[in-house]
């Protein structure tokens, strides 16, 4: 069956920290999502959020939570499931937080969003922009095949073996690459 994700999920704008201009320079430390910090393979690097210290506690709504979807709201448009070494960074308004009904499994909400197709369709969404941009009411109209929860359960370990897969051999590469550096010391 085909769906308008608006049917199946919930969308949170992120916060506009131009806004919280007056709350800055205080006590509360919060690790900020940006561009940077979201890898092509579909994972955050921890080491790339930016840092901000404020006075007063951040809405909820804008802070990660395990299983919340954070896609990014300029091309690549790389969506990134949020695990428990990732909650509590805060989403800002270049992305977009995506809470999935009981209808759909997160994992396989990631995999849909990454494919080809869906890629392909938010592309033409943003080709009249100077900037390669979507909106939440693009993102809202995203049609996905929504498979019975089984066979949700299948597609989503096949994805999410793949990515594991793909950070692994990235770690491997990472080693090899220092000791390939210490060899030519």
């Amino acid at each position: 069956m085909i769906v308008q994700l608006s049917k199946i999920v919930k969308f949170n704008s992120g916060l506009i920290i131009s806004r919280e201009r007056a709350n800055l320079c205080g006590k509360i430390k919060y690790n900020v999502l940006n561009y940077k910090s979201i890898t092509d393979d579909g994972s955050i690097d921890i080491n790339k959020l930016d840092k901000l210290d404020l006075k007063e506690n951040i809405s909820t709504k804008f802070i990660t939570k395990e299983n919340d979807i954070i896609i990014k709201l300029v091309y690549p448009f790389k969506a990134v499931l949020i695990s428990k070494s990732e909650i509590g960074i805060v989403v800002t308004s270049n992305f977009c937080k995506i809470i999935c009904s009981d209808k759909v499994l997160p994992e396989y909400l990631i995999a849909c969003l990454n494919s080809e197709k869906i890629d392909r369709n938010l592309k033409i969404e943003s080709k009249n922009q100077t900037i390669s941009q979507i909106s939440i009411k693009d993102l809202e109209k995203v049609e996905i095949e929504l498979h019975d929860i089984e066979n949700q359960k299948r597609i989503a370990n096949i994805y999410m073996n793949f990515l594991k897969r793909i950070q692994l051999t990235k770690t491997i590469l990472e080693k090899e690459q220092r000791i390939i550096k210490n060899i030519y010391k």
